[in-house]
């Protein structure tokens, strides 16, 4: 039986925990009250569990480095709860604001900068359980400066269909927002049947986008292509957003075939990120001037269109920073 069909059987969890490490069984348990370790079946199949050097697992599967705590590194990076006007709301940018509308991912990825958020009433929903939808729409109907609403999270495509469809009409009913914007994993970490349940309200008021974050070109999966056609037939324009990492995707080959698979699927490369230095993260580190090569070498060898721009978000600058390549 081959791995695609192992993990098609009911306990394709335990099949997983029989491939790890003792370091890496260490480090789950390590890690299991704070971010624990948690996949989904359909990005399993994507790893080759004979490696523990592949990319994919390395993004997924906790790590004793991850226990250290270095110079420089905070649980809130971007200092976002400075930015909150009313909780699960980060308003750090003058014509946007940052809606965190779930704390749940489908898959934890290991250099998140969110992994210290403890969900619940202390980001996303009030005491009541109750999400704080109608305390954004007086926040936004106060301020008609702001035109995009940006979902993120968490990941907002784990919310119900119909959940989730129901907050975009509301938000779209708002003169003002004249934008809103997706950020997900999902087209790379779910199923097929899944992503078919998540058709998306489309209205003539406002501009809908999806910003896919993907990081290796083996997350590139037929049921994630499939996904992006959905969508580009529903006419909702798709980018990208990845972070760039090291010994998973910290070479030009690698992202020269990240990219142009991208652009070839019609999704606009958007931002490639500097890790944002969360607490446990840092062997994931990539110095700037290694990505300014990196992003030097991109622009010789793929069309413009499909070399994203290198940006750090830094906390207190107005905008995110776009890193010039080396000449």
């Amino acid at each position: 039986m081959g791995q695609e069909e192992s993990l098609s059987a009911g306990n394709w969890r335990e099949l997983i925990r029989n491939r790890l490490t003792r370091e890496e069984q260490s480090a789950i348990s390590a890690v299991q009250n704070y971010f624990p370790f948690k996949i989904t079946r359909d990005y399993a199949r994507l790893i080759d569990w004979d490696n523990p050097a592949d990319p994919l697992r390395m993004q997924v599967v906790p790590s004793q480095m991850e226990l250290q705590v270095n110079a420089g590194e905070s649980r809130d990076p971007l200092d976002e709860r400075r930015y909150m006007p009313i909780p699960g709301v980060i308003h750090k940018y003058r014509n946007r604001i940052l809606w965190l509308i779930t704390c749940h991912c489908a898959l934890h990825c290991r250099f998140c900068f969110r992994r210290w958020h403890r969900c619940a009433q202390e980001v996303t929903v009030d005491s009541t359980n109750q999400t704080p939808l109608k305390a954004i729409e007086e926040y936004l109907q106060q301020d008609p400066e702001i035109i995009e609403v940006v979902l993120s999270g968490g990941d907002p495509l784990t919310l119900p269909r119909e959940e989730l469809n129901s907050y975009l009409r509301r938000l779209a009913s708002i003169r003002s927002v004249r934008l809103i914007r997706i950020h997900t994993r999902i087209p790379v970490v779910a199923g097929e049947s899944e992503l078919t349940n998540k058709p998306l309200f489309q209205s003539d008021h406002s501009t809908l986008r999806l910003v896919v974050h993907v990081n290796h070109p083996n997350e590139i999966s037929p049921g994630f292509k499939n996904a992006i056609l959905r969508w580009r037939k529903l006419g909702i324009p798709v980018l990208s957003q990845s972070v760039l990492l090291a010994h998973i995707n910290d070479t030009s080959d690698i992202l020269t075939r990240l990219f142009l698979e991208l652009a070839c699927l019609r999704i606009q490369p958007y931002y490639l990120h500097l890790l944002d230095p969360a607490e446990g993260t840092r062997q994931f580190h990539v110095p700037v001037e290694h990505a300014r090569r990196l992003i030097s070498t991109l622009r010789e060898t793929l069309p413009g269109y499909a070399v994203p721009r290198l940006v750090v978000d830094l906390p207190g600058r107005p905008s995110k920073t776009i890193i010039e390549f080396s000449s």
